[in-house]
């Protein structure tokens, strides 16, 4: 077995987010493997299906046909570190010899180089910081001393030059020899490519060269061949694409006048033959190997960075490939955990946990609205908090994926899911309520940026978003609940509300929030019929923002001038209650202190609305045990 490399997204958050494979006879690196046997279904990360295609490709996914295994679910952590400013890479290793994965990132902004020891449960240490070159932008990790030790490489674009540095086996590096290149290192590759058991050094340089460096196995190296081909090379990586027992040399060239993936074959003794170009996406920045398609030859995947898309390559077993753009599905059939475990079977055993844990929750309610700006989220967390008054237990799953506010709201802001073997453990606000949130995930800075081919974005957006809502419904433990409230986000999106009609199928209704505005009227009208198109009953209308009482005289004024009576009579629906604006309120919930005196007026109109709510339900139960 071998170690991978882990790219991921990284950014100015100045963290590293992990997601850690289920170890039952599977193995991460040279005999390391994650100490926790899987007894039970536990969290999984938020992931894309690019950085699942990566770990494959780079062995983070690899056991011999000796070892027993069973298909696991492919993660089982999910959690933030603290590294330097500007992380860019990751890599996996032992660094001590203690059987635990390791992690080292390299920090661009600060000219670090961040080490994070393993515990063998899943978590990690605190870093330790080294002080490198500067702009150590890429590097990877290898035995270049054959002391058994694993020492680092590091590309440092801002100083030119490739720093070398040797392990003790501890954790610990001494610094080792600098090489000067020309110019600006951008990505490298370590593996023996002239055929004298040492490990050699491939560097993508910015300047449309590929530089060779042979190493001499006491971790010093010499000057090889450079190539000069392509537009800015961008990536790099070597295996052996013909089977000849040569290593072969993939480059994505990712400037304008290339937007290629390069396939070298090698020589066997540290040159390469002249390149066949493939042509990519825009601006291709990284290749990783894989097989897509069972016929047991490699296959490339490309991600190209300007269209947060990615191209695949199948290969045909001679080191040429054809397009492999239009087999998404085919891919996605057949990309196995093992030989009889497929992606789209876990999804199905995914679902079926979903079902598991919906069972001990009594009435499952979404709030929706017809359009944004209209208090959805607020009303949300003030009926949440109503019924937790009157003696029910309460969780609050927001699925507003891309603006979560509803942990702000409740004074929630900068907590997490805590990891359980039995999953993700949600944390618990005023009076008892149970959250769980995108935001738990999230620095105050951070977009959710998910990543997909441009020319299928709805269909892959839809697919990333649906994921992370049936992830959150099947890991959170809610435990015994009387309610659970889905805050949707704003907007009639047409997406969402099927989604949780699928995963939820006993779900008891939908409140939907409006204010008397006339726009928002019409636009409530179509989200009322979509809803119940899709076989959603909508019990009723909250009016929010309904009137405006003067903090200092006390005089109503009217907001808007629409009438939601008349909607309402209209669609046959009731009008739950009425919310006014009240600024006081909004501040305590802007600030993360939500008033929770019950003798407040408006605090009464909420209590009002959840009992006539509770009334529905209860009404719709009789009902149907009648029938």
């Amino acid at each position: 077995m071998r170690v991978g490399r882990l790219p991921l997204y990284t950014g100015p958050s100045d963290s590293i987010i992990i997601g850690l494979l289920v170890e039952r006879g599977w193995g991460v690196g040279d005999g390391v493997k994650i100490g926790i046997e899987r007894k039970s279904h536990v969290a999984r990360p938020i992931l894309s299906l690019l950085w699942l295609f990566f770990l494959i490709g780079h062995g983070l996914w690899a056991c011999s046909k000796s070892e027993p295994y069973n298909p696991p679910d492919p993660f089982y952590y999910f959690a933030s570190y603290k590294v330097g400013k500007n992380p860019t890479t990751i890599v996996t290793e032992d660094l001590n010899h203690d059987s635990f994965t390791d992690l080292v990132t390299t920090n661009i902004a600060s000219n670090t180089l961040s080490i994070l020891l393993g515990n063998g449960d899943g978590t990690f240490r605190d870093q330790i910081q080294l002080n490198v070159c500067q702009e150590p932008r890429s590097l990877v990790m290898s035995n270049f001393n054959q002391d058994r030790h694993a020492d680092v490489a590091l590309a440092c674009s801002g100083g030119d030059e490739v720093m070398i540095l040797l392990g003790h086996g501890d954790g610990k590096f001494e610094e080792g020899p600098r090489y000067p290149v020309h110019r600006a290192p951008i990505a490298l590759a370590a593996n023996d490519i002239n055929g004298d058991h040492h490990a050699d050094l491939v560097v993508a340089l910015r300047n449309d060269k590929v530089k060779i460096f042979l190493g001499n196995g006491a971790g010093e190296f010499r000057h090889g061949v450079q190539y000069e081909h392509g537009d800015t090379p961008t990536s790099v990586a070597l295996s052996d694409l013909n089977t000849d027992g040569k290593l072969d040399m993939v480059v994505t060239n990712g400037g304008p006048m290339s937007n290629a993936v390069s396939i070298w074959l090698g020589n066997g003794d540290g040159s390469f033959r002249d390149p066949t170009d493939y042509s990519t996406g825009r601006r291709p920045l990284g290749v990783s190997f894989a097989d897509f398609n069972n016929d047991h030859h490699r296959d490339l995947l490309v991600i190209n960075g300007e269209q947060d898309s990615f191209t695949t390559f199948l290969g045909n077993g001679n080191a040429t490939f054809r397009s492999g753009k239009d087999d998404l599905k085919a891919i996605l059939r057949n990309l196995k955990y093992s030989d009889d475990a497929k992606v789209l079977e876990q999804i199905s055993e995914n679902t079926k946990q979903v079902h598991a844990r919906m069972a001990g929750i009594t009435h499952k309610l979404v709030v929706m609205s017809g359009k944004g700006g209209v208090g959805k989220s607020m009303t949300t967390v003030n009926l949440a908090l109503a019924f937790a008054r009157q003696g029910a237990k309460v969780g609050l799953l927001d699925v507003d994926l891309n603006g979560p506010c509803v942990p702000r709201m409740l004074g929630l802001h900068g907590q997490s899911l805590t990891m359980r073997p039995e999953g993700a453990i949600p944390p618990v606000g005023p009076l008892g309520v149970k959250v769980a949130s995108m935001d738990f995930f999230l620095d105050d800075a951070s977009p959710v940026r998910w990543k997909g081919p441009m020319d299928v974005s709805p269909v892959w957006l839809g697919l990333m978003e649906m994921n992370v809502i049936r992830e959150f419904l099947a890991d959170v433990v809610w435990g015994e609940l009387d309610y659970l409230l889905v805050d949707l986000p704003p907007g009639a999106a047409a997406d969402k509300p099927p989604v949780i009609a699928g995963f939820i199928p006993d779900l008891a209704g939908a409140i939907v929030v409006t204010t008397p505005s006339e726009v928002a009227s019409d636009v409530v009208q179509k989200s009322v019929t979509y809803a119940r198109d899709i076989g959603i009953k909508v019990m009723g209308i909250v009016e929010n923002m309904s009137e405006y009482r003067c903090p200092s005289c006390g005089e109503v004024n009217e907001l808007f001038e629409g009438n939601t009576e008349a909607m309402c009579e209209m669609l046959d629906l009731p009008l739950l209650g009425r919310i006014p604006f009240d600024r006081t309120l909004a501040r305590t919930f802007d600030k993360g202190e939500p008033l929770l005196d019950e003798t407040y007026p408006t605090i009464q109109r909420y209590q009002e609305i959840a009992g006539r709510i509770r009334t529905l339900i209860d009404y719709k139960k009789v009902l149907a045990e009648q029938l």
